[in-house]
């Protein structure tokens, strides 16, 4: 046991233990994917006016995206959980998941862009 301050004493914790982080990470991801989904329903509701089926495809297009960033993640952090990790084989997609979202993210940017412009137009 080790002392800390307030002189209470608590259990060494081991350095391979992460806890819950796992966990969080997941939890942190998932939100992420469902406020990046409800943005671009809400933004493909708000522009198909003024845009009509470029907004629909572009948000179609963003999901796509998301849904495979959410996949690839989910199936990622599945192999760490259970002890599949292996570097070589993870290495190839660690990445992907963030760099989809990402794509996802400018999309959306995109299409507000391109509503605003039009708005300012009329």
């Amino acid at each position: 046991m080790t002392s800390l301050s307030g002189g209470r004493q608590h259990p060494e914790v081991k350095r391979d233990d992460f806890g819950l982080q796992p966990e969080r990470v997941e939890l942190a991801w998932r939100r992420t994917f469902l406020a990046l989904t409800a943005g671009i329903c809400i933004g493909v509701r708000a522009t198909d006016h003024e845009l009509g089926v470029f907004s629909v495809l572009l948000g179609a297009l963003a999901f796509a995206l998301i849904a495979i960033g959410a996949g690839l993640h989910r199936r990622r952090a599945r192999q760490q959980l259970i002890g599949f990790h292996s570097q070589h084989k993870l290495s190839l997609i660690d990445g992907l998941p963030i760099v989809l979202v990402g794509l996802a993210v400018i999309l959306m940017a995109l299409v507000a862009v391109v509503w605003f412009a039009l708005r300012l137009l009329a």
